[in-house]
């Protein structure tokens, strides 16, 4: 350490002292890493320097006498210009200023160029006059040389990675988490640029794909540097990415930061996953192929150019009578010669094209009671490569059962067809009984029916009563019910020969059952029936006429089946795009055997006496109405306590 001697004239005590301080102070500055440098007002003068400082300068420490004589020191700024006496950091710290790490570039004793750090400072005494500055010189040199050459190979590098097709990363943990570079093949891989990684470090987090995510943070944490990774891209599509990373640790061991490429293999995946998915495809249709090649009723067998039999199936096996290996490798017409369909053969493997027969007749020399046998034939060429017949698939398929019934089939199709004509010629003959009956009768009964009606308002006009008007009366319920059956077996003869034809119309279905009391008053207890109106209730579509005879046949039934003082009623109720019709009487019921019965033709209730007994025909033809509407109609029952019958009808 150079340093200036102590002023002279001290008491012998005070210089005492000043040496030790000295001394004190020449130890501790020689064990500063940093170059320390004295200087004193008002001249500048340099009094002080310790050998790091030498060896920083590579010269020995030359006291300046004023600021002056810094320039000996020949230092300049980073941008190469030379430092003027009063810039430099000494002689503004003795002006009072504090300078903390400004850059100065000094020219070596050695010639050689030496970067430092440089930070002043005044020292100052009690009554804070400056009596001093001291200037702390760090040699920076291999630093900026490292941060030289680092810049270099950063530029590289970045050059590399912008233009690499891969993405590179660096990942930074410590002090706080993020991205301190990603290449700008991110944009193209995963459709985000660069700035919204940086802007955003959870952003790996946010488009992961969601079972990736355990992988993604065990890279994290450094306990994987592998993976194939998942990732949602900005489109929407997912991106497969294979991934390779380097965790980087601090010198206590803690993990700092994560380095890695990210590679694109969304295409080898497809490409992958496309392989697995036609291998499977191709393993399940050779599954497949065996269950059918080993269940299929079809006699199959490959076999070689010379006929020797390749493969066969279980039926093939059972149709020869041998077992598989005793056929294998066997020529074919050696155990079943032929040589009609060994021409065959021989025209298949030397033309390629195919044979087909279709119901071809063999007899079995051996099995005689068998017969004509029939079988569908199909002999295939497999060709290689070249063209050339390699293989043969023969299938064999017996119909002789097929060609049996249908021959059955024909002949019965023969004979129904002679029972059609002659049914045909009963339904004409049928109808024309239905239109004799429905003329011929009807005449005599109409008039017979007017001339009662008549004869019975002359002897109410008469004041007669008694057994005649009685006898009157009867005739005319007589003639009327006749009447109906007549209208029944019409209606049923037109409605099964589909000749029933409707005049729809919206009606009101209480105020239509309203009219019908009144004009079937005279020939029914209609005094009997009650409407239940609903508030609101659409019209139906329906043909008047026949809607008419659906609620006499019902209400008629009602009325005659439950006790004479028993009300009768109608209610309506709607269910969707329809009107459901309820006729319910307090008769005697119907027993739940009876029911699936009651709208069959001819069926009549056992319950009822003969007297109360029709044709069987008022329930079926009442069926045949509301179905030719498009509606349903079904019947409840209670034995003992009654029945209802409900129709439905659609809403117009």
């Amino acid at each position: 350490m150079q340093t200036t001697r102590a002023p002279i004239g001290l008491p012998a005590g005070a210089a005492h002292r000043c040496e030790l301080l000295r001394s004190l102070l020449e130890t501790v500055l020689e064990q500063i890493p940093s170059g320390i440098v004295f200087g004193e007002p008002p001249e500048g003068r340099l009094i002080l320097g310790n050998r790091q400082a030498e060896r920083i300068l590579r010269q020995q420490f030359v006291p300046a006498p004023t600021i002056e004589a810094y320039q000996a020191y020949h230092g300049f700024h980073p941008d190469g210009r030379p430092y003027e006496p009063q810039e430099w950091p000494m002689a503004r710290a003795l002006r009072g200023e504090v300078v903390r790490d400004e850059e100065v570039h000094l020219v070596r004793g050695d010639g050689t160029l030496a970067v430092t750090l440089q930070s002043a400072a005044p020292v100052r005494d009690e009554e804070g006059h400056i009596v001093a500055a001291v200037v702390i010189l760090t040699d920076v040199t291999e630093a900026r040389q490292h941060e030289k050459a680092l810049r270099e190979s950063e530029s590289r590098f970045r050059l590399l990675a912008e233009n690499a097709r891969d993405i590179i990363y660096r990942l930074r943990l410590r002090p706080e988490v993020r991205i301190e570079y990603i290449s700008p093949a991110v944009t193209r891989i995963l459709g985000h640029t660069p700035e919204e990684y940086y802007a955003d470090p959870d952003l790996s987090y946010k488009l992961i794909h969601p079972e990736d995510r355990e992988r993604l943070e065990a890279i994290r944490a450094g306990r994987e540097t592998a993976a194939t990774l998942r990732w949602l891209r900005k489109d929407g599509t997912i991106v497969w990415t294979e991934l390779q990373s380097v965790p980087l640790y601090d010198d206590m061991g803690n993990l700092v930061a994560i380095e890695g490429i990210s590679r694109d293999v969304t295409d080898h995946v497809r490409a992958a996953e496309e392989r697995e998915r036609l291998l499977r495809e191709v393993q399940d249709r050779a599954a497949d192929l065996e269950t059918i090649f080993e269940n299929t009723d079809a006699q199959l067998a490959f076999l070689d150019r010379d006929f020797r039999f390749l493969l066969v199936n279980s039926a093939y096996s059972r149709g020869a009578g041998y077992r598989e290996e005793e056929l294998i490798g066997k020529n074919h017409f050696d155990l079943f010669p032929n040589p009609e369909n060994q021409a065959i053969f021989e025209r298949v493997r030397d033309t390629g094209e195919p044979y087909r027969a279709v119901e071809k007749p063999f007899e079995y020399a051996d099995q005689p009671w068998r017969g004509v046998t029939y079988w569908n034939w199909v002999l295939a060429p497999i060709k290689g490569p070249d063209g050339r017949t390699e293989r043969l698939l023969l299938s064999l398929t017996e119909v002789t059962p097929q060609v049996r019934t249908r021959r059955q089939v024909e002949q019965l199709a023969q004979v129904a067809q002679g029972r059609a004509a002659e049914l045909e010629r009963l339904q004409e003959q049928r109808n024309d009984i239905m239109r004799a009956v429905s003329h011929d009768l009807r005449s005599p009964l109409t008039a017979i029916l007017g001339q009662a009606q008549l004869l019975d308002r002359r002897m109410e006009k008469a004041g007669a009563s008694g057994r005649e008007r009685e006898a009157v009366q009867a005739i005319i319920g007589a003639a009327q019910r006749m009447n109906l059956m007549i209208q029944d077996l019409v209606d049923a003869t037109r409605s099964e020969a589909g000749q029933l034809s409707l005049e729809r119309q919206p009606v009101r279905l209480p105020e239509f059952v309203e009219a019908l009391k009144g004009s079937q008053a005279p020939a029914l207890p209609m005094e009997r029936v009650e409407i239940q109106k609903p508030p609101e209730l659409p019209p139906v579509s329906a043909d008047p006429a026949r809607l008419e005879r659906i609620l006499v046949n019902l209400l008629s039934n009602a009325l005659k089946f439950s006790p004479p003082e028993s009300p009768v009623t109608v209610s309506f109720a709607q269910r969707g795009d329809e009107v459901i019709t309820s006729v319910t009487d307090r008769g005697p019921g119907i027993p739940p055997e009876d029911l699936p019965r009651l709208f069959q033709r001819y069926y009549r209730a056992p319950t009822a006496d003969e007297r109360q007994r029709g044709v069987g025909l008022g329930l079926y033809i009442t069926r045949m109405l509301v179905e030719a509407h498009g509606g349903r109609i079904w019947a409840e029952s209670e034995v003992g306590k009654g029945s209802t019958f409900s129709f439905s009808l659609p809403v117009a």
